[in-house]
């Protein structure tokens, strides 16, 4: 999100019980917008410190409280916690020195951005800034608002001007057909507030005041830019005529329902089971809460007064969330005692499995069984139309590419780029 208010109402409706993934839809920035906001499984190290701190204090289900990162805010929903095994720091180097290198760039990126701003002199019109604010806000305050919709304005609000910069003045049909120009399921949601506006708005300019700055610089003549900057065109014009071959292609829901029917042997849940746990310590502790359950209190009341676990402890030792069969098969020790316990039993202690929570040694409750079973047609709807769809605009672009080497006589000799050195060039600019 832009805007730290709309950050703090918007937290005080998911908590008021509004859904966190309607309201990504409508509200968010980012390109999860069209999945609720779902990014999907992240490994720690990938995020944004602050959000990382945020998480581990989190668990399942918890939506955190606004996030301010880089001009932005974030609001987060944890669906899971999943443990994975050590990676050797030799096979994990080339990724840690891509995301080292990414998060360099991205600050470095952003300090000359912030340079480009002071030295060109942006300056916003703020009643202008206002006007758009309360434009914005009042579509978004509609019962039938869109993802994505903007507001109208009429041709003197349109030749209104909202910045200026280096002398140029940038007017509020500039700013309209820019948000008019992204495809429409990306078009993020602006903002309830002049926060927002400028930000989105001072995004916009900085592209201009980086297009004028390599002009007034000279980089625009010099060679190695110029053929780096044919490259991204090349590159950008690749990407575009692509999507315009791929994005007529639909899929119906007969054909979903065939592919369904073809696939639907392979379409059933993952076997899982929901558990508690009580982790101690030590193995003498542990075995004081065996005995405690067997001379009959409750496995949720122990877990409140004694387990280490503050995650699970405060549930009345509940993990939250259901494990299914990947995952347990992480953890042998686990995976054998639901195979081994019956539903509403409780272990004898035992150590605690690296990764599974706090080190120290657990009583386990097996709450529920999960067997496997046919998923209905419904239910892998949406998932099935993503999969067969990215089958068909392959297959549509893959027509098309061997009808036109076909067109061009286009041979290709095996035998040659068996011959070919392919190594790695570090430093090379060309």
């Amino acid at each position: 999100l832009r805007s730290g208010a709309l950050a703090r109402n918007l937290h005080e409706r998911i908590k008021a019980g509004e859904d966190f993934s309607k309201l990504a839809a409508i509200f968010s920035v980012d390109v999860s917008r069209d999945r609720g906001g779902d990014i999907g499984t992240r490994a720690l190290g990938t995020l944004p410190v602050d959000v990382e701190d945020m998480l581990m204090m989190m668990t399942p289900g918890d939506v955190s409280e606004p996030i301010k990162y880089s001009g932005y805010y974030i609001l987060v929903k944890l669906y899971d916690k999943q443990s994975i095994d050590q990676v050797d720091f030799e096979a994990a180097r080339t990724g840690l020195e891509s995301l080292t290198r990414m998060r360099k760039e991205g600050t470095l990126q952003r300090q000359l951005a912030g340079e480009l701003r002071t030295k060109y002199n942006l300056t916003f019109v703020d009643d202008t800034i206002d006007m758009i604010a309360s434009k914005i806000q009042a579509v978004y305050t509609s019962e039938d608002l869109a993802p994505g919709e903007i507001p109208s304005f009429s041709d003197e609000e349109l030749g209104r001007t909202v910045a200026t910069f280096g002398g140029v003045e940038w007017k509020v049909r500039t700013y309209v057909d820019k948000v008019k120009s992204q495809p429409e399921p990306y078009r993020p949601a602006y903002g309830t507030d002049a926060e927002a506006v400028k930000s989105v708005i001072t995004d916009f300019i900085t592209g201009d005041l980086w297009t004028m700055e390599i002009h007034n610089e000279g980089f625009d003549e010099d060679p190695k830019a110029v053929k780096v900057a044919q490259r991204a065109v090349e590159e950008r014009v690749v990407t575009e005529m692509h999507q315009r071959l791929i994005g007529a292609v639909k899929v119906d829901d007969d054909s979903l329902r065939a592919f369904y029917e073809k696939q639907k042997a392979e379409l059933v849940s993952d076997p899982g089971a929901r558990l508690a746990v009580i982790i101690l310590a030590s193995d003498e502790e542990a075995r004081e809460v065996y005995g405690a359950l067997e001379g009959g209190r409750k496995f949720e009341d122990l877990a409140r007064e004694r387990s280490i676990d503050a995650a699970t402890a405060k549930n009345g030792g509940e993990i939250g969330r259901v494990l299914y069969q990947p995952p347990i098969e992480q953890f042998p020790e686990v995976e054998d005692l639901v195979n081994t316990l019956e539903t509403g039993a409780y272990s004898e202690p035992l150590a605690v499995p690296p990764g599974f929570g706090p080190d120290g040694y657990m009583v386990l409750k097996v709450l529920e069984k999960i067997e496997s079973r046919q998923l209905e047609f419904d239910e892998v709807k949406q998932a099935l139309g993503e999969r067969v769809l990215a089958l068909e605009q392959d297959k549509t672009f893959g027509g098309w590419l061997t009808e036109k080497m076909e067109e061009l006589a286009v041979e290709i000799y095996p035998d040659a780029l068996a011959g070919i050195k392919f190594v790695e060039l570090k430093g090379r600019e060309d």
